[in-house]
Order: C-alpha cells, then sequence, then structure tokens
C-alpha cells in the first residue's frame, strides 16, 4: 500500500511541477513582450520628440514651404536607431486619382502639414465636389450639418467641428475610402489652406483655370518639378501671390484677375500651424511594435504642443 501511495504522489507531484515551469515560462513570455513594447513605446516617443524638434527650428520663418527641414525626407526620419531599437516618422500619401485608395500606397517620409488639405467645413459643396472622385454622400453630410450647426456670421474657429471620422460614419464610407478622403481634407484648424504646400488636386478645388493652376504648380515645384524638396518655389506673405506669379510667368487678363482673387478672397493662407506625423517605434528584436499618431501645434509664439495623440 505504502508505494502504491508514495508513487501516487510523486505522480502528483510531477504534474504539479510540470504546470509551475509552464505557468512561469509563460509569465516570462509575458513580460519578455511586456518588456519589447515598452521599449517600442520609447522608440516611437523618441521620433515624436525629434518631430517637435524639426518644428521648433523652423518658428522664425514667416511661412511655411516644401523646402524647409520638416517637409523633406531627411535620413533621420528613417529608422534612427538608438540602442537596440529604432523609430520611424512617416505619414501615408494616397494616389488621389483613383478613389478608395490602399491606405499604405505611397509611404512618405517626414512630417504632413494638415493645412495643405481643404477643411471639410469651411469650403462650400463646390469646391468639395471638385475633388476628384470625393463621395457625393459625404458632401450632402456635410452640407446638412452645416444648415443645422453654422451659424450665420460664425468662423470655423467660433464653434465646435467634429473630427472627420464622425462625418465619415454619417455618410457610410469604408475604411479605404475613409482614409483617402482623409489625404484630401481636414476638420483641423482655422479653415484656411496653406497655398505653399496644397497638393496640386487641392488647388484645383479653388475653381482656378486649368491654365493658372499649371503655371503655379510649376512655381511651387521649382526648377527640378518636385514637390517636397529644398528648390521649390513659395510665396512669402498673401499679399505677393499676384505680384510674384506675374514675375514668373506671364498671366492673361483673366488669369491675372484669377491671382488677385487667390490674394484677396480665397481662404488661403502661408503659414500654417497643424502638422501631422506617424511615429513607429521597434524594439530591438522586432516583436515589440508601437505606432504614435499626433497632431501638433505650432504657434506663432512659443514651443509646438501635441494637441492629439493615439496609439497602437
Amino acid at each position: 500500500m505504502f508505494p502504491i501511495v508514495s508513487l501516487f504522489v510523486l505522480a502528483l507531484l510531477t504534474v504539479f511541477s510540470t504546470d509551475l515551469v509552464s505557468s512561469a515560462r509563460h509569465s516570462l513570455e509575458i513580460s519578455d513582450l511586456a518588456l519589447a513594447r515598452l521599449e517600442a513605446r520609447n522608440q516611437a516617443e523618441s521620433g515624436v520628440a525629434l518631430a517637435m524638434a524639426v518644428l521648433a527650428g523652423d518658428t522664425l520663418f514667416t511661412c511655411d514651404h516644401g523646402g524647409e527641414s520638416w517637409a523633406q525626407e531627411l535620413p533621420c526620419f528613417r529608422s534612427v536607431v538608438e540602442g537596440e531599437g529604432s523609430f520611424t516618422l512617416w505619414y501615408s500619401q494616397l494616389a488621389l486619382t483613383e478613389a478608395g485608395g490602399s491606405a499604405d500606397q505611397d509611404t512618405i517620409l517626414g512630417i504632413l502639414d494638415e493645412q495643405s488639405k481643404l477643411h471639410l467645413l469651411a469650403m462650400p459643396p463646390e469646391a468639395l465636389n471638385r475633388l476628384p472622385g470625393f463621395p457625393s454622400s459625404l458632401v450632402q453630410v456635410v452640407t446638412s450639418w452645416r444648415l443645422a450647426h453654422f451659424p450665420e456670421n460664425q468662423g470655423i474657429t467660433d464653434i465646435e467641428v467634429p473630427d472627420l471620422d464622425f462625418f465619415a460614419d454619417l455618410a457610410g464610407l469604408d475604411p479605404d475610402m475613409r482614409a483617402w478622403v482623409g489625404s484630401l481634407v481636414t476638420t483641423k484648424g482655422d479653415g484656411k489652406l496653406n497655398i505653399n504646400t496644397a497638393l496640386p488636386e487641392v488647388v484645383a478645388s479653388l475653381g482656378l483655370s486649368d491654365a493658372l493652376q499649371d503655371k503655379l504648380e510649376r512655381f511651387l515645384a521649382g526648377t527640378d518639378l518636385l514637390r517636397g524638396t529644398k528648390d521649390d518655389g513659395f510665396f512669402p506673405a498673401v499679399d505677393e501671390i499676384a505680384a510674384i506669379l506675374s514675375e514668373y510667368a506671364t498671366l492673361t487678363a483673366t488669369e491675372s484677375a484669377e491671382a488677385a482673387w487667390l490674394q484677396t478672397l480665397a481662404p488661403v493662407k502661408v503659414k500654417s500651424d497643424l502638422f501631422r506625423l506617424r511615429s513607429l517605434g521597434l524594439d530591438g528584436s522586432d516583436s515589440g511594435r508601437v505606432t504614435i499618431e499626433t497632431l501638433i501645434s505650432r504657434p506663432g509664439e512659443g514651443p509646438p504642443r501635441i494637441v492629439e495623440w493615439c496609439e497602437s
């Protein structure tokens, strides 16, 4: 009887010890994953800190344009290794001629000027309809919301504006269309478009003639005809738009009138105060991965500050 009991106890001890080892191993794996994610988060935060430092370095300039350091695909934005991890600063620019394009299309290093986009509520419906492939359901939703919630004689900064997702939900947009729309429009800021950084498709929504828009785009792209490079042209002040364009290229009477309208009546500016970026942090083993998306405000005076923060 005693040997049988001993064997039974021994068997129980063996099972218990096996469970204990398995539990300990599982706990260690969880701890390793937690540490990996913590390291990745630290790296992503380092990327955000770098972006804020770069933006702070440009606060002395009176305008923002594609030739500034924040708009460049700088080497320091790509997988900068610190210790055992890395971070990458990037944003997605979707193909504007294909509604519903992949959100992974054309990943660009650097920081995005949020005011290079059209403000969804500050522009009339006809401007939104000029955007290539823009969903009519969203235009209808925005128009209805403006009539119900936008008092007359009030500016866009005088009311509380919902996020873009709010309008996308009401319009029933799928994730791909939602991402594509987000590359064209915003609900953030004062409602004005930075003419120096706005994409051609966004500028076209203002209703300029093809001829003037072509001259404007060639001026902004610079001699290499590429946006976001150091030779980009820019307007140092809104009240210099017409004079600079007429000096750059010969304008017809109609084009001169359009340039004057752009300078005096259009909702444009040349200095931005809102920037968006994603900072991807990785630990040394690539088992930890954290992405931080932030919206950074850079006022005319004082350092940049974070106004939105989302981790995934």
